[in-house]
C-alpha cells in the first residue's frame, strides 16, 4: 500500500513537472503539438528512474501567465517575483536599482532586489540566425538552463538556487532566468586574483584550506553523480569567502552542463580537471594542485567505487598535466581566431573620414599582473576618444589622459603598397600582442590601432597603449 502511494505521488509530481518545467504549453506560443515538435526533448528532464531521495529534492512549481509573458516559478517565491513592487524583469535597464554586472552578444546579467533577497537575472536576447533555429529545436536558453538546474538538484549537486524562468512572446521574444544570490561567497576567479601572482619563486599558500576542500568536494561530487560542466572555469564557481561560515562551493551557469547515468568517464573527468588547472595555474603552486587532486580522489572514493591509491593519483596527475597542455594550445588557437572577429572582445569603428580602427572592448585572455586597472570599454566610450586621437600629427609618441599614442606615417609609396597588402607594423604589433597574451606570455597590452587610407592605400597608422604605472627597475 505504501509503495502504491509513493508511485502515485511520483506520477503526480511528474505531471506537475511536465506542466511547469518547460512552461511553454499555452496559446501564447502555439498548441501542444507544435510545442512538442519545437522541443524534441522529454517534457521532464529525467532520463533515469528517480529514487525517493532525489524525488524529494525537486521543488514545487507554478505556472503564471500575465500580459505577453509566461513564467514558471518556485511556489514559495511567487509573491517575490510577481508582486507589484517587483522590477519589470524583461526591462531591467529602466530600473534605477538594477545593476548590470555582465554584458555579451546574446545575454546580459543584472543584479536586482526581489523583496528582501538579492537576485541575479540572466536575460537572453531574442534569437537571430542560427540561434533561432536552435531555439526552435531545443527551446530557449533560459529553459535549457532551467532543465539543467532541476537535473542537478535531483542529483544532489551544489548549484545556485534558480527560482524562476520566464519567456516573453511576440516579436520581442526573449527569456529570463532568475537565481538567488549566494551570501558569503565569491567567485573562484576573484579569489585567485587576490593571490600573489606566480611570476617567480614561491607563491603564497591558499588563504584557507577550506577553499581547497570545498572546491574538491564540489568537483568530485558532480563527477561522481554524473554531471559534467563543460564550462566550469573559475568565473562559474563560487567558493566561500575568508572567515565565513558557509564552506560549500557551488556551480553557476549550467547552460553547458551535461548529464549521464552513473559517474562520468575517466576522460571526461581529466578534461574537466585540466581546464580548471589551466585557469588557476598562474595563481597556484604545483604542491597546491597536487593537494587538490589528492583531495579530489579521496572525495570520489568516499562517494563511489573509485579506489584511493597512490597509482590512481599518479595516473590522474600525469593525465591532467598532459591534457592541460593540450587544452592551453587549443584555447589559444580558438582565441586567436576571434581576434578582429568577436564582437564581445573587439570592435571595428570609423572615427573619421578615411580612418578605420580596431579597439579592444575587454582583454581576451588572462589579465597580466602589472596591469593596474580594468581596461574594459564600450564602443560608445571608444568613439569619443578616437575622434580626438585621429588628430595626432606627425610621427610622435604622445600621452593623452591615461593612454599612450604612437603615430606613424608611411615613408614612401612603396611602403604604402606594402602596408596595404601585407599589413602595417602597428597592425602586426596589435596582432602579436594578443597572440602572446592568449599564450599567457607577459606583454604590454595594446588597446587599439587605427589606419587611414587615401586613394585606397594606407598612409598613416597609430597604436594606443595604456600608460603604465611607474614601477621600480629590476636593479632597484
Amino acid at each position: 500500500m505504501a509503495t502504491d502511494l509513493v508511485r502515485g505521488r511520483r506520477a503526480e509530481r511528474f505531471r506537475e513537472i511536465d506542466r511547469a518545467n518547460l512552461c511553454i504549453r499555452s496559446r501564447l506560443f502555439g498548441s501542444s503539438r507544435s510545442y512538442c515538435l519545437r522541443n524534441k526533448m522529454p517534457l521532464h528532464p529525467f532520463t533515469r528512474r528517480l529514487t525517493t531521495t532525489a524525488f524529494s529534492r525537486i521543488p514545487r512549481f507554478v505556472i503564471v501567465q500575465r500580459r505577453n509573458e509566461e513564467w514558471c516559478i518556485e511556489e514559495s517565491r511567487r509573491s517575490q517575483i510577481l508582486s507589484p513592487d517587483a522590477p519589470v524583469w524583461f526591462a531591467l535597464s529602466a530600473n534605477a536599482d538594477a545593476q548590470r554586472v555582465k554584458i555579451g552578444r546574446h545575454r546580459s546579467i543584472w543584479r536586482a532586489s526581489a523583496g528582501e533577497d538579492i537576485v541575479f537575472v540572466k536575460q537572453f536576447a531574442p534569437p537571430t540566425g542560427l540561434a533561432r533555429l536552435k531555439t526552435a529545436l531545443v527551446g530557449d536558453p533560459a529553459q535549457r538552463e532551467w532543465r539543467a538546474y532541476i537535473e542537478a538538484v535531483s542529483r544532489g549537486v551544489s548549484v545556485v538556487h534558480a527560482i524562476a524562468v520566464g519567456v516573453q512572446g511576440g516579436s520581442k521574444r526573449g527569456s529570463t532566468l532568475i537565481s538567488l544570490g549566494v551570501s558569503g561567497a565569491q567567485s573562484l576567479r576573484d579569489f585567485c586574483r587576490r593571490r600573489a601572482p606566480k611570476l617567480a619563486g614561491k607563491v603564497d599558500e591558499f588563504a584557507a584550506d577550506e577553499t581547497l576542500s570545498a572546491l574538491a568536494e564540489l568537483v568530485a561530487g558532480s563527477h561522481e553523480r554524473g554531471m559534467f560542466h563543460r564550462d566550469g572555469h573559475p568565473g562559474n564557481i563560487l567558493v566561500p569567502r575568508d572567515g565565513t561560515a558557509t564552506q560549500r562551493a557551488v556551480y553557476m551557469d549550467l547552460l553547458g552542463a551535461r548529464f549521464r547515468n552513473g559517474p562520468i568517464p575517466w576522460r571526461w573527468a581529466v578534461r574537466s580537471l585540466a581546464a580548471l588547472a589551466h585557469a588557476v595555474m598562474p595563481y597556484t603552486s604545483k604542491s597546491e594542485r597536487l593537494r587538490f587532486l589528492r583531495e579530489y580522489v579521496r572525495r570520489r572514493a568516499s562517494l563511489g567505487r573509485q579506489e584511493n591509491s597512490r597509482p590512481i593519483r599518479s595516473r590522474l596527475w600525469r593525465d591532467v598535466e598532459s591534457a592541460r597542455h593540450a587544452h592551453a594550445k587549443r584555447l589559444a588557437r580558438r582565441r586567436d581566431r576571434r581576434i578582429f572577429n568577436d564582437p564581445d572582445y573587439f570592435a571595428w569603428l570609423r572615427p573619421a573620414e578615411g580612418w578605420r580602427a580596431c579597439v579592444v572592448l575587454q582583454p581576451s585572455g588572462r589579465e597580466m599582473p602589472f596591469e593596474a586597472r580594468n581596461w574594459n570599454r564600450t564602443e560608445a566610450d571608444w568613439s569619443g576618444r578616437l575622434r580626438a586621437l585621429v588628430s595626432t600629427g606627425d610621427d610622435e609618441v604622445s600621452v593623452v589622459d591615461d593612454l599612450t599614442i604612437e603615430s606613424q606615417g608611411a615613408p614612401s609609396r612603396a611602403a604604402r603598397v606594402r602596408w596595404t597588402l601585407f599589413g602595417s607594423p602597428h597592425r602586426r604589433e596589435f596582432l602579436r600582442c594578443h597572440e602572446l597574451r592568449h599564450r599567457d606570455r607577459p606583454t604590454e597590452l595594446v588597446l587599439a590601432f587605427a589606419e587611414r587610407r587615401r586613394f585606397g592605400l594606407i598612409d598613416r597608422t597609430f597604436l594606443v597603449r595604456p600608460t603604465l604605472v611607474p614601477a621600480d627597475s629590476l636593479r632597484s
